[in-house]
């Protein structure tokens, strides 16, 4: 709870540079840095107002993140140090019998910190594999509402989507089609044609957005440069009862297109779906 008011959480899901920092100050109307913000590693959760309504926001710093900060790399190569450390009596007593004039011990000694390297990178990246999981899952167990952020859609998108529908049952998903790279409507109805319409994964409703939307919003729908379509599509969730599943298990997944902000496209489609969005 907020303010002694319930609180509707918003998780947003989605791999690294997809555009959900952005996407998110759209949103809350706010630079969300400037507003409340409790930070961890991997985890941020802030409370922006929207409509004076109490909302937490739930993201992640991404995930399939590069191992790149000067602190992770700092941590491996203490680890590493402390490792040939730990061994080097051992590994010492190994190469003694090698001659010392023909660089054998050298190539023993690179060898070995070569696999030790290999190894401690190999753990490290599990634990990190781990932690994404973890935080993933956290937040698609708490929210309220998802928003599953993508670009033009790769195979990982689908993998992470059926993982949401098959875990979040009765629960309101929106994926957000974020194709910065696109800055025409034609590059863009291209990519709806050809990826969104023929994917495997989907079973998608073309629904204008005059049924969906009242007032003001209805007559601005139907101006000529207002996108006026969404895509919609159910999915069932995993039951409780794998056996056995019932209404409580529906859910509705909405899909919104955004391109470029700054092109014709962008101008076409990204104001009424973060609108639709709010």
């Amino acid at each position: 709870k907020q303010s002694g008011k319930k609180s509707c959480v918003v998780g947003v899901v989605g791999n690294k540079n997809k555009g959900k920092s952005f996407l998110l100050t759209k949103l809350a109307g706010i630079k969300l840095p400037s507003g409340h913000s409790l930070t961890t590693k991997g985890l941020s959760v802030k409370y922006p107002t929207i409509d004076q309504q109490n909302i937490v926001l739930l993201d992640t710093a991404g995930l399939e993140t590069p191992i790149t900060s000067s602190t992770e790399v700092y941590d491996l190569e203490n680890e590493l140090k402390n490792k040939l450390a730990e061994e080097k009596k051992e590994f010492d007593e190994s190469i003694k019998e090698l001659p010392d004039d023909d660089g054998s011990k050298e190539r023993k000694e690179k060898e070995h910190e070569d696999n030790l390297r290999r190894e401690i990178l190999s753990k490290f990246t599990t634990d990190k594999q781990i932690t994404e999981y973890f935080l993933q899952t956290f937040i698609l167990q708490e929210s309220h509402i998802l928003i599953f952020l993508v670009e033009q859609l790769t195979y990982s998108d689908q993998k992470l989507l059926n993982r949401i529908k098959n875990e979040c049952k009765g629960k309101k998903l929106f994926v957000v089609h974020n194709l910065y790279t696109l800055t025409t409507k034609q590059q863009v109805e291209e990519y709806i044609e050809n990826t969104l319409m023929k994917s495997l994964t989907f079973k998608l409703k073309k629904v204008k957005m005059t049924e969906f939307d009242e007032g003001a919003k209805k007559e601005e729908a139907k101006k000529e440069d207002v996108n006026q379509y969404f895509w919609t599509e159910e999915y069932m969730g995993k039951s409780s009862d794998e056996d056995d599943t019932d209404d409580d298990d529906k859910g509705e997944i909405i899909h919104y297109i955004m391109a470029n902000d700054n092109s014709e496209a962008g101008k076409y489609y990204n104001a009424i779906a973060i609108k639709l969005l709010q």
